[in-house]
């Protein structure tokens, strides 16, 4: 996990990072939320704190909440396939247990390295796997909540078939902490297939690309479609040369197809990839191994703060895409690209974001949601990182003052600086 300090250099925080408090258990916490309620204080909630680079500046921040303690596997039913875990859990450690039974959450957002239970339900970020094996908002089936007034509420349930009334795991998922302080979550877990397999394809447009997608997405079911630039890194930076496999130009545009399957699906997969697109490139196990690493460490390169570069993410239909990226390359020329072909996203990475707001009105009538996803301190002031919603602004705000009515958890961070 990263240290308080670390974390929060991603945030601008007037006289320096304010006092930290970790609680023990959950009547302590109550308490101490409780006092922070009735002074009118401002409380940043820190998890993992992996997560610190997304949402809006704080108005304000007196307190920082972390709940490092809180990290028990409170029940794992393997053959319910459900998994109760506190919030403050590492992800990573969940899923080396998880595995002990063949099992998994299939979460990979960023810095997931370190990234907290908690964290990842507050941001709803769920990595490449999301289309094929399920979202965080998907797989979340029961999530405990502590609320400013030291009251405790609980949603659904440690059974799958627990839903009744109002499906509040779904609210509280990717509301940025602003709603109440995740103690707790349960989830359906997937069973880990024992074979894997990696294949690199070429193309030189990204039009290509994406017609080459979505036919393997229809004919081989990979649980990921990811996009890449061969050898320049997504950052296009001659000095660090990631993801440059032997082989391949740089240049050009680059497909990783992930296939996780049992044996005998996975061979008849990659025997249909292989005779649609004969040019793709198998991944030997350590090659392979060593991609997605490298993948990884890119990421979290630009994801460090204070490095001058920023991540714009777009989500759009996929039959939009093609057009974006070509008013990207004619108007933002010095980015580097990464995506989720299936679920229709692109990473813009680049050092300079004053194409947002241009690009927004261009695409307001279209289901095209623009994000700045992360950047250095200064670009952040004056931007409204979030941009449109899909949901009714007024509504989110009375929900906000229903929940939290004084804005004491994480004030300013969501849309519309809720």
């Amino acid at each position: 996990m990263i240290s308080p300090t670390e974390a929060c250099r991603w945030l601008k925080l007037q006289g320096g990072v304010p006092p930290v408090f970790e609680p023990k258990d959950l009547n302590v916490c109550g308490e101490w939320i409780r006092q922070r309620h009735d002074q009118r204080d401002a409380v940043l909630i820190l998890g993992g704190g992996s997560h610190l680079f997304l949402g809006n500046e704080p108005d304000r921040v007196t307190h920082i909440l972390s709940l490092r303690r809180w990290d028990r596997i409170i029940e794992h039913s393997p053959g319910d396939l459900t998994v109760s875990v506190e919030a403050g859990c590492p992800l990573k450690r969940l899923n080396h247990e998880l595995g002990k039974a063949g099992q998994f959450l299939p979460f990979l957002p960023p810095n997931y390295q370190h990234a907290s239970i908690g964290g990842t339900v507050a941001t709803a970020l769920s990595g490449r796997y999301s289309s094929a094996l399920g979202s965080v908002r998907e797989l979340l089936i029961g999530i405990e909540i502590l609320h400013t007034d030291g009251r405790l509420s609980h949603a659904g349930g440690r059974v799958v078939k627990n839903v009744a009334g109002y499906d509040l795991c779904k609210l509280y998922t990717g509301s940025m902490g602003t709603l109440g302080i995740i103690t707790s979550a349960t989830f359906k877990v997937r069973v880990r297939p024992p074979t894997s397999q990696t294949a690199i394809l070429e193309f030189d447009s990204l039009g290509e690309l994406l017609e080459a997608a979505l036919s393997l997405r229809n004919q081989v079911v990979p649980v990921a479609l990811e996009i890449f630039c061969p050898g320049g890194g997504f950052l296009k930076d001659p000095f660090q040369p990631v993801l440059l496999l032997s082989g391949i130009k740089p240049g050009r545009y680059g497909l990783a197809v992930e296939l996780l399957d049992p044996k005998e699906p996975l061979k008849w997969k990659i025997q249909v990839l292989q005779k649609s697109w004969p040019q793709s490139r198998l991944l030997d196990t350590t090659d392979q191994s060593f991609f997605w690493k490298d993948w990884d460490q890119e990421i979290q390169k630009a994801l460090q703060p204070g490095n001058g570069k920023a991540i714009v993410r777009i989500s759009a239909p996929t039959s939009l895409l093609k057009e974006i990226h070509r008013w990207l390359e004619q108007n933002v020329p010095d980015h580097g690209l990464s995506g989720h072909v299936a679920g229709g996203t692109l990473l813009v990475f680049t050092t300079d974001i004053g194409f947002i707001e241009k690009f927004r009105t261009l695409w307001e009538n279209q289901p095209v949601y623009t994000t700045l996803f992360k950047s250095d301190i200064p670009s952040k002031d004056g931007i409204d990182v979030w941009g449109s919603s899909s949901q009714p602004l007024p509504l989110m705000k009375q929900i906000k003052q229903k929940f939290d009515p004084h804005r004491i958890l994480n004030p300013g961070r969501f849309w519309g600086r809720i």
